[in-house]
């Protein structure tokens, strides 16, 4: 009589390292393994989030960088309109550079 022969099959994946959160920030998630997500926020409304709001860990590998949450536009607004009158009384736009 023969018996069918067993094998084991092993599979080890990577570990993840951590991907740290960004300033202003947090990371949801501590689990590194292969297949595991990390979501990433931002502490309060004043911040946008950056990049991708959740990474998946691949082989040691995060799918995506860690994202940033940088301040809304503390600046009021993107583009500026100063208005200059010379003695030709012409309006001068000045456009602020991002």
């Amino acid at each position: 009589m023969r018996f069918p022969s067993t094998r084991l099959l092993f599979c080890f994946s990577e570990l993840c390292q951590d991907p740290g959160r960004p300033q202003n920030g947090w990371a949801l998630g501590n689990n590194y393994e292969h297949g595991s997500v990390v979501r990433f926020v931002c502490k309060n409304r004043t911040y946008d989030l950056i990049g991708a709001s959740n990474i998946t860990c691949n082989d040691g590998k995060w799918s995506d960088p860690t994202p940033s949450c940088e301040g809304k536009s503390s600046k009021v607004l993107q583009h500026v309109r100063v208005f200059i009158y010379s003695k030709y009384l012409f309006p001068v736009t000045i456009a602020k550079a991002k």
